[in-house]
């Protein structure tokens, strides 16, 4: 079987009247795939503000060495 892209604006006459006659023929299979708005990622400048907040407020966790800090972890 060998695959065929078609671009196409969603809502055009032609592209939906392609897609339903292809839809309704055998040997063929109609996959959509919907486009969702990206998602603004955070800087690390962001995360760094948000890291230092969070540590004034007080939601931070303080280890008193690495043996303290695995023993957290593996309690996880």
């Amino acid at each position: 079987m060998e695959t065929i892209t078609l671009r196409y604006e969603a809502g055009g006459a032609f592209a939906n009247a392609l897609a339903t006659f292809l839809a309704n023929n055998d040997g063929f299979i109609v996959m959509e795939k919907k486009t969702t708005a990206k998602r603004k990622r955070k800087t690390n400048y962001e995360l760094t503000l948000e890291a230092c907040k969070e540590a004034d407020e007080g939601k931070g966790t303080l280890f008193t060495d690495f043996e303290d800090f695995k023993r957290h972890i593996h309690a996880l």
